[in-house]
Formats: structure tokens, sequence, C-alpha cells
């Protein structure tokens, strides 16, 4: 069943490239500002939040780290999901997911290197395998967006009627996947208490 997930975000990734053009992205090289103020966001102002808030709390150690390192992540396919919901930029979402992706690759390992620093005194050298996150971001993001938009341009009717119920089945996985989860994780830490 490991592979439900993965196979949960394609569909959701699916159903929104079939409601993607080209022009939609295209649209974007105008838009540069917002773009760069999102990646901003993302990049610089998520991280310091983050270290803000494990000062202001005074978390441990584990724990400050763990909140700079999720802060400092990129954004994440559901993201995309949640623009759409609110009628957002999709395009926009699913760019500024791939470009964090990519920026992520010098950004992620300096800032938990920085917090590392911050609040252990030091810490192991922190790096990334291109490949490692390549490979899944291309599979679960811009493969099948592609596939969508690829669809809605030779199938238009096709993609009309598919989208809406492919998004709304697969995000229903996905809340129960997390629900699942969720309960998961209190019963082990019930255990582990």
């Amino acid at each position: 069943m490991s592979w439900l997930p993965t196979l949960t975000l394609f569909a959701m990734m699916l159903a929104l490239g079939m409601t993607l053009r080209r022009d939609d992205f295209t649209r974007l090289l105008g838009a540069r500002a917002a773009v760069l103020l999102g990646l901003g966001g993302q990049i610089v102002l998520l991280p310091l939040v983050a270290f803000a808030v494990a000062h202001l709390f005074a978390l441990p150690p584990a724990q400050a780290i763990g909140l700079v390192l999720i802060a400092a992540c990129p954004g994440g396919v559901v993201s995309n999901v949640l623009t759409r919901l609110a009628r957002g930029d999709v395009a926009l979402s699913i760019s500024l997911t791939a470009a964090s992706s990519v920026v992520s690759f010098v950004t992620l390992p300096f800032v938990v290197g920085l917090a590392m620093e911050a609040f252990v005194g030091a810490g192991p050298r922190v790096s990334l395998s291109f490949a490692e996150m390549a490979v899944p971001l291309f599979g679960t993001t811009a493969l099948p967006v592609l596939l969508g938009m690829a669809v809605l341009r030779l199938r238009p009717a096709l993609a009309e009627r598919l989208h809406r119920p492919l998004l709304a089945v697969s995000s229903g996985i996905l809340v129960l996947l997390i629900a699942g989860l969720t309960v998961g994780v209190a019963g082990s830490a019930d255990e582990l208490a």
C-alpha cells in the first residue's frame, strides 16, 4: 500500500493539469513580482518565522530543528489542490512548488545547518541528492500536470468530464490517508507513554 499516497498525489496533479493551458504558465513570465514574492515568502520568511517560534517557545533542540526543517522544505502537491479549491492561481502555485523545490537544493541544507548551529551549537554537514528529490518531484508534479494539460488540449470534453471527480476522489483518499496516519501516530504515542 506504499504506492497509494504517490498514486493519490499523481491523480490530484493530473486533475489539476486538466484545468490548465500553456498560456497559464507563459502568463507568469509577466508576473515576475508574484513569483519572486512567493519564493521569498517560502524560502526566507517561513524559516525566519520558524526560528522565531522556536526561540519564543524555547523548544527543545530536536523540536526546534524539526520546525525549521519543515518550514524550509518546499511547498507540496497539496498546496496546489488547496489553491484550486480557493479559486487561486493554480499555475502560479505549481510554478512556485517547482521553483522552490529546485532552489531548496541550496537553501535547505543551509537553513538546516543554521538551525543545528543555533539550537545545538554544531552538527553534521547536510547534503541532498538531486536524483532522490528530482525524480519524485517530476513524477508527482510535472509529469501528471503535463499529461493533464495534454488531455485538455487533445480531448477537452474528456478533461471537463474527468477533472472534478478525479480531484474529489483523490482528495478524499488523501484525507483518509492523513486521518489514518494521525490515528496511527496517536496510537504509537499512547503506547510509548
